[in-house]
């Protein structure tokens, strides 16, 4: 009598490999957390980094005008000529707006030319608020408008 054998690949028990449903889902809600929590960061560190940014170029024009003005004797007629006499590369593009369009200031009355100062161009937040504008940096104080001191107070 001869008995006949099953082939040996239907013998085996069928091993699974990978991963359960289960198993994927909580993976998944653990990166999920993980991205609500560093998203936000990345963001505000990448906006912080555009008005950086933005001062630096606003501090190199800057610098340009007062060059172009002691050597010229006069401010630029427009933000080309300073590219143009070399003063600056290229102007530079505004990182908060993705524009090269600057708010130009004009001199005062007395002064010729027609570009005093640059300020970054006014942009409304996405929240559709009005847009903030630059403080410039206040005047110090004259010496008889400053604050006392024990030093300078009458009677010491």
């Amino acid at each position: 009598m001869v008995i006949m054998r099953a082939p040996k690949w239907k013998c085996k028990a069928r091993r699974v490999t990978g991963f359960t449903l289960i198993e994927l889902i909580v993976v998944m809600t653990l990166i999920a957390l993980l991205l609500t929590i560093a998203v936000p960061r990345y963001f505000k560190v990448v906006d912080a980094g555009k008005l950086k940014v933005q001062r630096q170029n606003i501090a190199v024009m800057r610098d340009a005008l007062d060059k172009y003005n002691a050597d010229q004797g006069r401010y630029p007629d427009r933000l080309q000529d300073l590219v143009d006499k070399r003063y600056l590369r290229d102007i530079p593009i505004d990182p908060v707006s993705d524009s090269a369009e600057w708010v130009i200031v004009a001199p005062p009355s007395e002064r010729p030319g027609t570009v005093y100062d640059v300020q970054p161009p006014a942009v409304a937040s996405p929240e559709g608020n009005p847009p903030a504008t630059p403080v410039a940096p206040a005047a110090p104080l004259p010496p008889e408008a400053a604050p006392a001191t024990n030093d300078t107070l009458p009677g010491n």
